[in-house]
């Protein structure tokens, strides 16, 4: 792996963080799968740009901008990476969640072609992102309780 492709998967965890759009645009392949491990509505293979833009907005909505990636350390070679990193989100009734993930990305010419996460604790993850979607469906999402609503 080039200290470009190394790069490229830095800035990924970047552009989440602010967030930026525009920067997964220019370096998602159009292609692009992100698999996410488990069994909530957020769990599976988010194929192509958009549906991985959808998905990413879908987190922050959902956790009024709670949610969080930071990235501990990068590791790469021939192509791949693997990024630590611990994730954090709140939901609107205020229920924490934190977990430690690694990330393997998988990059042609510059481009995020795949990502795989793997989870410290899947039952974990379920049981908050159920939650969150179990408030989604009922119209309660935290940008809406910053906003007034239910």
């Amino acid at each position: 792996m080039s200290k470009q492709d190394t790069d490229v998967v830095r800035g990924a965890f970047e552009a989440f963080g602010k967030p930026d759009f525009q920067w997964f645009t220019e370096h998602l392949a159009e292609d692009t799968l992100w698999h996410v491990p488990g069994h909530s509505s957020f769990s599976g293979d988010h194929r192509g740009q958009e549906a991985l833009l959808q998905f990413f907005l879908r987190l922050s909505r959902t956790t009024g901008g709670t949610y969080k990636q930071d990235l501990q350390e990068v590791f790469g070679g021939r192509g791949h990476a693997v990024a630590l990193s611990v994730e954090t989100a709140q939901a609107p009734d205020g229920t924490r969640f934190t977990e430690r993930q690694a990330f393997m990305f998988y990059l042609e010419a510059g481009l995020i072609k795949e990502v795989r996460i793997f989870l410290e604790d899947e039952a974990a993850a379920d049981a908050f992102f159920n939650k969150l979607a179990h408030l989604e469906k009922a119209g309660l999402t935290a940008a809406g309780v910053a906003e007034g609503g239910r």
